[in-house]
């Protein structure tokens, strides 16, 4: 967990000569353990402000900073690396890989972690402790949508 702040953060885009302004100077502070509910009608940028830290999208304007880290002054690798060791997503959708097993689906995100393995052992070993060791060899599409969350989380 990190602590997360928001210094006016913006997100703004062009379409044409539109200025569409999805996230316009939102300041928060989120301390390391604290739990936040984003909530707002559709289109009032909860997707924009998660996405930005999740380190999906750069700001057009503002801090984002992250355990003391100002991340809008990283470039491409560090961020990648801030956002495999700082970073965790439960996506609506799941985004599990169709045409591999749960075991597989488990290994992907592993091989991108600190340690930069993969392994099946430590992909077996988080099966087991969500309680889906006996469904290892089945793909997403025959799982149930909990076992699915699951496999995702």
């Amino acid at each position: 967990m990190a602590n997360v702040r928001l210094d006016e953060l913006r997100k703004h885009y062009k379409r044409g000569s539109e200025i569409i302004r999805a996230l316009d100077g939102v300041t928060l502070d989120i301390e390391k353990g604290e739990f936040l509910a984003v909530v707002g009608r559709s289109g009032s940028g909860k997707t924009t402000m998660l996405d930005l830290i999740g380190l999906l999208l750069r700001p057009t304007s503002g801090r984002l900073i992250i355990d003391d880290v100002d991340t809008t002054k990283l470039g491409d690798r560090d961020l990648a690396h801030m956002r495999a060791q700082k970073i965790g997503f439960v996506f609506q959708e799941y985004n599990l890989l169709p045409g591999l097993n749960v075991v597989e689906n488990v290994m992907l995100p592993l091989r991108y972690s600190k340690s930069g393995t993969g392994g099946r052992e430590r992909a077996l070993e988080l099966l087991a402790r969500v309680d889906l060791s006996d469904r290892i060899k089945h793909r997403p599409s025959e799982l149930s949508g909990g076992q699915q969350q699951r496999v995702a989380i």
